[in-house]
């Protein structure tokens, strides 16, 4: 069992860099690691799942706001929840195709270019203008500042609603465009 003094010596040469003081400092919260892999759903093997942890580690001991164990310690365990939630959305992603964010803007045709042809522009124009038609008013606006460029929380300023809305209305519009990944010129 560490003093106190101890711990502060390990934390402060963790912070420096000394890879001895890290691999202690993961050491301490070896129990919660474990109790934390066995009630997760993600899988991943427990290697790696102490690999992530140490990432997560090396990260807050980064960005630690004060030198205190007990800073370190609420620190680590809130990163290591949004850290497990973040592995689960990417995991959702892949299993279920879905294309999260500024993603999706990847594969839609820049109408303003001259690259497609014109018989493409009006078959984009005519889908873009049917999928619009099945959305509600306030997605098709949300819809038409995403293809202006606009980022999700300017989004939601602009709408008057909150961030997590606008995600949530975005990934619905997504559904609709998942249609043009099989759409003739995306061939």
């Amino acid at each position: 069992m560490l003093t106190k003094q101890e711990k502060q010596e390990m934390l402060v040469a963790a912070i420096a860099g000394d890879e001895q003081a890290l691999e202690q400092v993961i050491h301490e919260f070896d129990g919660w690691i474990w109790r934390q892999y066995t009630q997760q759903r993600v899988r991943p093997k427990p290697d790696d799942w102490y690999h992530e942890c140490r990432l997560v580690m090396y990260r807050c001991l980064a960005k630690l706001p004060k030198q205190h164990w007990g800073v370190l310690t609420s620190y680590f365990q809130r990163a290591v929840y949004h850290h497990v939630t973040t592995i689960w959305r990417k995991e959702f992603q892949v299993k279920f195709e879905t294309v999260l964010s500024d993603e999706c803007l990847a594969y839609l045709p820049e109408v303003t270019q001259q690259s497609l042809p014109a018989s493409a522009q009006v078959e984009w124009i005519d889908l873009k203008g049917r999928i619009q038609a099945e959305l509600k008013p306030a997605q098709r606006q949300l819809l038409q500042m995403r293809l202006q460029g606009y980022p999700l929380k300017e989004c939601a300023a602009q709408l008057q609603c909150s961030v997590s809305w606008c995600c949530q209305q975005w990934r619905v519009i997504q559904k609709y465009f998942d249609c043009l990944k099989q759409h003739c010129f995306y061939r």
